[in-house]
């Protein structure tokens, strides 16, 4: 079945809820390669939350909780049996993609990497190395097995006895070794931006002191020993300070990214960023971004309503496209966009009078009536009540979409107008020539009614005065 993004979803602190495209990876012949013993594994996911709830590897408790590795690196997790063996499993991190990606992308990161496992949607069984260049949606829906879903599993081996460690590491060999790297930073990395990177070798030609300061147990220093504790500090690095930001260490060669000489600490150690980030009240990364929209409206044809009615439908986002099936417009951010295309232009049923709202009649599918919504015009037609032809008479009318009445039979109607104010009437017959509403009712703008009221109320005035001899 298809995979759900709920399942391998993983919330990386200052980035939000993502999914990570990973590779096993193993030693063979001394070479570090994906696994060429299952193929499968070459492009995977790891049950993270939901789909996963005992052994989803990022809950509290999990291997990976508070490990949120980068592309190219290499997440590590060795599971220790009751007599003392290892099993030690290497995932290679090919790409960190958001929900809407993986709901309308297609995988090739696998391909890429040199070996497309089972990431097909041609061949549900993958062909020869290197796979398929054309890759597979990354939600399964074709090939259920395409980037393959698998567990940890690690709280049922922890029920009998097992014990897991995990840790990330940045060399092949060692991450399928399973050799925890040797704390040995040289470098110092923002908890939210991994790009922001400062050197912190404290040897010559800089003999710079935060490393020590990092490291050091003594008053005043940090006593940080592994690269996931996170910290608060304020590099001075040569001319300007960076100003209090979230860090934690790492070693990586050659250290990249200019020197910082000295530090200013406005915590002490964490277990990792996100503990930071969350204890301070999100001081380092602010909250999670809202996740990307994963819908769009599209303006489609035959959805709803008559055949070729337009119709304002919501999709998933990057689905509104020309050549798809219904498409007529699109894509829109909002409703009122699409609406205002125009797009889903209501469905005329009926007509009210101009002069007395109250005054509507439907409309027979038998007798249909060519107006649109909104459109006024003249004519006359018949009515049936309870069997019974009735001819109403000759009016003026206007095309509405929520009409309620008797059901209209046959007419003769004069050509659309914008509103009721704007009918023009034949010349013939000389009886309807207008206007529209006996005694003006209805069809004046209301600052000629209001003009008519005041005439009379002068006129009525002055007589009054006359009449008291004033």
């Amino acid at each position: 079945m298809p995979t759900t993004f709920a399942e391998i979803k993983v919330n990386i602190p200052g980035v939000g809820e993502r999914a990570y495209v990973f590779a096993n990876y193993r030693l063979d012949l001394g070479q570090c390669t994906p696994n060429p013993f299952n193929t499968a594994r070459a492009c995977m996911y790891i049950f993270s939350h939901v789909g996963q709830p005992d052994n989803g590897a990022w809950l509290p408790g999990g291997p990976f909780e508070n490990l949120f590795p980068t592309v190219g690196e290499y997440l590590v997790i060795q599971q220790t049996n009751t007599q003392g063996a290892a099993y030690v499993f290497c995932y290679k991190v090919l790409e960190i993609i958001d929900e809407a990606t993986f709901l309308t992308g297609t995988c090739t990161s696998c391909y890429n990497n040199g070996h497309a496992g089972d990431c097909s949607d041609v061949f549900i069984s993958a062909p020869p190395l290197p796979g398929d260049p054309n890759g597979c949606l990354y939600d399964n829906s074709i090939n259920p097995a395409g980037v393959d879903p698998t567990s940890t599993n690690w709280l049922n081996n922890e029920a009998i006895g097992y014990t897991h460690d995990a840790w990330i590491s940045n060399n092949c060999v060692d991450c399928t070794a399973g050799t925890p790297p040797v704390f040995e930073p040289n470098m110092v990395v923002n908890c939210c931006d991994p790009t922001e990177t400062y050197i912190i070798t404290p040897g010559p030609p800089y003999f710079s002191t935060v490393l020590n300061d990092i490291t050091g147990t003594s008053v005043g220093q940090l006593g940080v020993t592994n690269f996931t504790q996170a910290f608060i500090a304020d590099l001075y690095i040569g001319g300007a300070q960076t100003g209090d930001q979230c860090w934690h260490l790492k070693e990586d060669y050659p250290p990249f990214g200019p020197m910082a000489f000295t530090a200013t600490f406005a915590s002490v150690a964490f277990p990792n960023c996100t503990a930071l980030n969350l204890i301070i009240n999100n001081i380092c990364c602010g909250p999670p971004p809202p996740p990307p929209p994963l819908y769009e409206w599209c303006c489609m044809t035959g959805v709803a309503g008559p055949a070729g009615q337009s119709t304002c439908t919501q999709v998933l986002v990057g689905t509104c496209q020309p050549g798809t099936t219904n498409y007529s417009s699109g894509p829109f951010i909002t409703l009122a966009d699409c609406q205002n295309n125009p797009c889903g232009t209501p469905v005329m049923n009926g007509i009210r009078s101009c002069c007395d709202p109250t005054i509507q009649y439907t409309v027979d599918p038998a007798y249909p009536l060519n107006k649109q919504v909104g459109e006024a015009f003249w004519g006359s037609f018949s009515i049936w009540v309870n069997n019974v032809e009735i001819f109403p008479g000759f009016g003026c009318w206007v095309a509405i979409d929520d009409a309620v009445g008797p059901m209209m039979g046959n007419g003769a109607f004069g050509p659309p107008y914008p509103d009721c104010q704007s009918i023009v009437f034949p010349l013939s017959p000389p009886s309807h020539t207008g206007p529209c509403c006996p005694n003006d009712i209805g069809c004046e703008p209301p600052f000629v009614k209001l003009a008519k009221l005041t005439s009379k109320l002068d006129k009525f005035t002055a007589w009054k005065d006359k009449s008291l001899g004033k």
